[in-house]
């Protein structure tokens, strides 16, 4: 993915490169389909809308991801700042 290429230019000019990443939904979540609504950096807009509006029943995964989403984040600032602390 993006990382994967970001290691290579690293790699490839000698510079030092780490990649972390963390996973907010499990193997068996569903996904809303409203999600793939999303416009760029994941801002909703008025399809998201009209999508989520179509299939009330998405509300409920939409809140779960959201949850899993903001302790994905959490977790990768925790591991981030330890990280940095540590130098």
């Amino acid at each position: 993915m993006e990382g994967g290429a970001i290691s290579e230019v690293c790699r490839n000019r000698g510079v030092p490169f780490c990649a972390v990443r963390t996973v907010s939904d499990s193997r068996d979540q569903d996904i809303p389909a409203a999600v793939r609504s999303l416009g760029p950096g994941g801002v909703p807009g008025g399809r998201f809308w009209l999508d989520l509006c179509a299939r009330p029943g998405d509300w409920m995964g939409l809140w779960r991801l959201a949850a899993s989403s903001r302790k994905a984040g959490k977790n990768l600032s925790k591991i981030l700042e330890e990280y940095l602390c540590a130098e």
